[in-house]
């Protein structure tokens, strides 16, 4: 009898340290929207997973804007004019956490971003070929920023996060004034910067 009951009380830890295991492995997930700027706005969707412990995988769109406007002439010499822009961009890397009290946690990590963006001015002159009155700027960028930011837990399944990413950018931009223009032209830089352009302020959802 002894015997029985020291079998089924091994097997009853046994069952209770898998159950325990189980609830350990499984992963974290967070979804995050997050704001870069507010004129222009500048929004960011991210998603967050757990490898391991404090080890996360993270994904998003970042930088993703859209703004038009337009221009109505004052006088009987001026035209018309319209302008629109947009940008977008995507970003990945890892991300380590340190939890430094009950509700704030310390995290940081490298990444890898690229954006796009463009500008369009168009004047309606019709004195002007439809393509003499257009003048575009698009741009294209590479970052590898590491990321230091802080998340705070609201409740069980909602936090908000801050962030800033200082890191070396490497941008071209592209200038057009027309296909028969001799003002058009291409530019490269390289710069060290403090940017928090894949999100100042977020909040996050964790399943």
């Amino acid at each position: 009898m002894i015997k029985v009951t020291l079998l089924t009380a091994v097997l009853m830890s046994a069952l209770f340290s898998t159950a325990q295991d189980t609830t350990k492995t499984t992963k974290i997930s967070e979804y995050y929207i997050g704001l870069s700027n507010i004129v222009p706005l500048d929004i960011s969707l991210k998603y967050k997973r757990q490898l391991k412990n404090n080890t996360f995988f993270k994904i998003g769109l970042i930088n993703l804007s859209a703004r038009t406007s337009a221009t109505l002439p004052m006088s009987p010499t001026q035209y018309p004019s319209s302008h629109y822009a947009y940008s977008a961009g995507i970003e990945f890397g890892l991300e380590f956490r340190k939890q430094t009290t009950e509700k704030l946690t310390f995290f940081h990590g490298p990444n890898v971003s690229f954006r796009y963006s463009k500008n369009v001015l168009r004047q309606d002159d019709p004195a002007l070929p439809v393509e003499q009155g257009e003048r575009s700027s698009q741009g294209y960028s590479a970052r590898i920023p590491y990321t230091l930011g802080f998340l705070f837990q609201l409740n069980e399944h909602f936090f908000l996060s801050t962030e800033i990413n200082p890191g070396l950018l490497v941008s071209v931009s592209e200038v057009d004034y027309g296909p028969n223009s001799f003002s058009n032209s291409t530019s490269t830089s390289a710069s060290f910067n403090f940017s928090n352009n894949s999100s100042f302020l977020s909040i996050a959802y964790r399943l």
